[in-house]
């Protein structure tokens, strides 16, 4: 797992050819959640950035792809 800011209170948490997003602005917001299994990765990046798990306020699927949604139940 890879956090790398892309601008002001953005993030991208790569997972090899797939990406996750956290925009940190009043709460967490995750823009799509990885193949399934990805949870663990995108909690330890959220924990990266100083914030909880509870701290994800919304999340925000680009498509019904299972790269893009894999892990959304076990996120939320």
């Amino acid at each position: 797992m890879s956090l790398q800011p892309v601008v002001p209170s953005v993030y991208q948490i790569s997972f090899g050819m797939v990406s996750a997003y956290l925009i940190d602005d009043d709460g967490l917001t995750l823009i799509d959640t990885g193949i399934p299994d990805s949870a663990p990765a995108i909690l330890d990046a959220v924990r990266e950035l100083g914030k909880q798990p509870k701290d994800i306020s919304h999340i925000i699927l680009t498509h019904l792809h299972a790269d893009h949604v894999g892990s959304a139940k076990a996120v939320q």
